[in-house]
């Protein structure tokens, strides 16, 4: 017989309740429309259950505004992820970091009973007009927008999908053209290599770019097996590719292909450190300090905030974990999933911008010509999650 949940008090704990033993702070654990474990707080028994109460008020108030045709085109949006249980993380993680971007704050408030086509077609316009967008770009949020719509229109909210035939009208008005994509030929194929075996800054490709044509993966197959991959071209990496061009290179020959191999140099004379603390730490406090091993199963941008990102971690022990970090200027969400990071997963909860943070990653940072850098603390990736830090 399965053993009853108590706080520390005694008394009986419902489903998804528990109690901490560190504050004795009372949670509350669910998961949302779109799959993701949240929490909810409480110094007390009582006010937690309130809260519960009112969440799920929330939750079947939410369900009457869809059955009544009042629901916007988030609302819709957000059902319809919540339904794609078969998306990669990465995949649904770009997803939602492209509906955030494009459409949440604007036309994603509207009421989708009152868009007709041509709200879609203006909305389109002014994203390709004045947002400067590239027709890929237009048609991923297309790919998100036109499914959404299609969801109500089965669900009897909406009697026509407003956004049918939008990008074929669009594509036609401003002479867009995807053009055919034709692969490329074997000459082709060995130009492009030896281009960039023999190139001073991108020379360190050819490896990858050998993969790419010899195997036909795509991208996101090749993250997988080469997860410290970077973007290509990335802002971030522009002042190490000039160090690298700089750098005298050592070339030879590998099946009549041109390869360059050369040591990087790390110029470390203009790094400045913050001074050694005077003060000594007894190893009792030191050890107090829980340092895990994290893997990062999600990252996101938060909304109206420049610098934080909210990380979904798996911390090894089943249930997931949610940390803010100010890191945004230096790291892109989407780099980060996959990562094996370092945390300290024993501080309290910090509400910030309206969510709890629960711990802190570790980075190094140090002062370089009067700018400060950051570099997340990074793990080998055959770490386990939950692994403990000595």
């Amino acid at each position: 017989m399965a053993q009853t949940r108590k706080d520390l008090r005694g008394r009986v704990l419902r489903k998804g309740e528990s109690q901490r033993r560190s504050d004795e702070r009372y949670v509350y654990t669910y998961t949302d429309p779109l799959g993701r474990r949240k929490y909810v707080y409480a110094q007390d028994l009582v006010t937690l259950r309130e809260k519960e109460a009112q969440l799920l008020k929330d939750q079947m108030d939410g369900l009457d505004i869809y059955v009544a045709g009042k629901a916007t085109v988030n609302f819709v949006f957000d059902r319809y992820m919540s339904l794609k249980n078969n998306l990669k993380p990465t995949t649904k993680s770009n997803y939602l970091y492209m509906y955030d971007r494009f459409v949440r704050d604007t036309f994603g408030k509207r009421n989708i009973a009152e868009i007709k086509y041509s709200d879609v077609v203006q909305f389109y316009n002014y994203l390709v007009e004045k947002q400067e967008l590239q027709i890929n770009t237009l048609e991923t949020v297309h790919t998100l927008l036109h499914p959404t719509f299609q969801l109500a229109v089965r669900d009897d909210i909406i009697r026509k999908n407003p956004s049918d035939g939008v990008m074929a009208e669009l594509k036609k008005n401003l002479g867009m053209k995807t053009g055919v994509r034709h692969a490329l030929t074997i000459p082709q194929q060995r130009a492009f290599i030896e281009y960039i075996a023999t190139h001073p800054i991108y020379y360190h490709w050819w490896p990858i770019f050998t993969v790419f044509l010899g195997t036909g993966c795509r991208i996101g197959e090749m993250l997988k097996k080469f997860p410290t991959m970077k973007t290509l071209g990335a802002e971030k990496n522009a002042a190490n590719n000039a160090a690298q061009a700089a750098a005298p290179a050592k070339c030879c020959p590998e099946e009549g292909i041109s390869c360059c191999v050369e040591e990087e140099k790390i110029d470390f004379s203009k790094v400045q450190i913050e001074p050694l603390f005077a003060d000594s730490v007894d190893f009792e406090t030191f050890s107090k300090s829980d340092f895990r091993a994290v893997k990062v199963l999600a990252c996101e941008a938060v909304p109206k905030s420049k610098k934080l990102l909210k990380f979904t971690l798996n911390d090894g022990t089943g249930t997931e974990r949610t940390i803010l970090s100010g890191i945004h200027a230096y790291y892109e969400p989407e780099e980060l999933v996959g990562k094996t990071l370092l945390a300290i997963t024993n501080l309290p909860p910090r509400p910030m911008m309206g969510i709890e943070s629960c711990g802190m990653l570790i980075s190094a940072v140090h002062t370089e010509e009067g700018e400060e850098k950051l570099h997340l603390l990074m793990l080998d990736n055959h770490i386990p999650a939950g692994a403990k830090m000595y």
